[in-house]
């Protein structure tokens, strides 16, 4: 149960940087570079892990 619910964490926050960067792609139709370097510039790096707070709860809270 516990090494699970690490797993699951562990996939949410290796994963949840990349569904940005796609989201993001679609919605400006830019390029990968371009929409890493925009994001970063203007947000900074954790702009990455906004939302990442519901997919980690309902990563937790599925394995009670």
């Amino acid at each position: 149960l516990v090494l699970g619910s690490l797993a699951g964490i562990a996939i949410c926050v290796v994963g949840h940087p990349f569904d940005t960067v796609k989201t993001r792609m679609q919605y400006t139709n830019a390029s990968l570079s371009h929409t890493l370097r925009r994001t970063v510039r203007r947000e900074g790096a954790l702009a990455f892990y906004k939302g990442i707070g519901s997919p980690l709860f309902s990563t937790r809270s599925s394995t009670r």
